[in-house]
């Protein structure tokens, strides 16, 4: 239970645009009072919270923590924990996590005879636990074992039914083959009056991708795998098919990173082409305000369209987006030339995305409160701030 109204905080130049635009008053070299909502969420404002585990017993327990830590730390279970609360905490995310995957009895037991398998068993407590089964196919094997998870993963066979998918290949006949193949869209190339069995390497063509040429692949992946064809599976991994797809922004910020060559230059002319914090060799030139942060205002405030490949945007839109895009990214100042290390520091404690311009002025006076003196002392590094 966040404690903490307001906290108060230095005025230095790099935040200095961030908390005029949400109204307050600047006055250099002096401090302000700010409401919590105002903090960026990496502010290492220290602020105080109860012990909520505490607090359910009676005992007000208070904790003080910096504010990204404070909300760091309620991610996945939003309660305060003072220390000695700390397994009760991790417990109940243990628990969490696990009813996120848990589902009834009677979906588990549709799921399983739909694969040729009778459940054994009416008690089901989470995903991983191996439950008693009899294959329909194979009632004379009796009770064998498998996970809801590998189910649901992979649809395993029991070893019986594995056999037998392997002694019918072995048995098929041309015709046969070349309707797996066909059912599977390739198109077969090789001879088959040399096949030799589920292992014998096969010459296909996929009928989605005749431009990709021949391709070798056995009549036992095309049964049991996944994808008979490599170039397929690629499709499902890439662009708006993948998991990772963040809306086809990727190549467009790419093409924009790389217009600000002037700017890194004359970020690491003002440094002398020297580390802004040690003063030896520089190899990274690091933005105060995180390069996302700027593409996402850009953006935003010039409605640019978003589309899967570069190559979807005109030569004039992208020479449109490239002029005002430098102009954009200049008014967030220069950046600062770091040694290699310090950078990796930097996003190690602070992360690599949503960067605020207070993290690297909170970053500096750490390192010359003697913090990391360990980490400079490692890596040969010597502080010039």
């Amino acid at each position: 239970m966040l404690l903490t109204k307001e906290v108060e905080i230095k005025c230095v130049n790099n935040s200095k645009k961030y908390y005029i635009e949400k109204g307050y008053n600047w006055e250099s070299k002096g401090s302000m009072m700010i409401n919590i909502k105002d903090l960026p969420d990496g502010s290492h404002a220290f602020v105080e919270c109860l012990c909520d585990y505490c607090f359910e017993e009676g005992i007000e327990t208070i904790i003080e923590k910096p504010y990204y830590k404070y909300l760091n730390a309620r991610n996945i279970n939003p309660k305060d924990c003072c220390d000695k609360c700390k397994g009760k905490k991790n417990k109940e995310i243990i628990l969490s996590k696990e009813d996120r995957f848990h589902y009834d009895y009677e979906t588990v037991y549709k799921d399983f005879l739909n694969n040729n398998k009778i459940l054994q068993t009416k008690e089901y407590l989470k995903v991983t636990d191996q439950l008693p089964y009899i294959c329909i196919n194979h009632k004379d094997i009796g009770i064998q074992y498998m996970s809801y998870s590998d189910l649901l993963r992979n649809h395993k066979e029991c070893s019986s039914c594995k056999k037998d998918k392997m002694k019918i290949s072995g048995l098929l006949s041309k015709e046969s083959i070349k309707e797996i193949i066909n059912n599977n869209n390739l198109i077969l190339v090789s001879d088959l009056d040399n096949y030799e069995g589920m292992k014998y390497s096969l010459e296909v063509m996929c009928k989605n991708h005749m431009d990709k040429g021949v391709q070798s692949i056995t009549l036992q992946q095309i049964i049991f795998g996944k994808y008979s064809c490599k170039y397929c599976y690629k499709d499902t991994i890439k662009g708006q098919n993948s998991k990772y797809w963040n809306g086809g922004v990727t190549t467009l910020q790419i093409f924009l990173r790389n217009t600000i060559n002037n700017w890194k230059k004359e970020s690491m002319r003002i440094y002398n082409y020297k580390c802004a914090i040690t003063g030896q060799k520089f190899h990274n030139v690091h933005h105060l305000y995180g390069f996302d942060n700027i593409f996402k205002d850009f953006i935003q405030q010039y409605k640019v369209n978003i589309y899967t490949n570069i190559n979807d945007y005109t030569f004039e839109e992208l020479e449109l987006y490239e002029d005002n895009f430098k102009d954009f990214h200049n008014k967030y100042g220069l950046g600062v030339s770091l040694h290699k290390d310090i950078h990796k520091l930097f996003h190690k404690i602070y992360g690599n995305k949503n960067n605020l311009i207070d993290q690297f002025e909170d970053f500096k006076y750490r390192l010359k409160s003697g913090e990391f003196d360990s980490f400079l002392k490692e890596n040969n590094l010597n502080l010039i701030i």
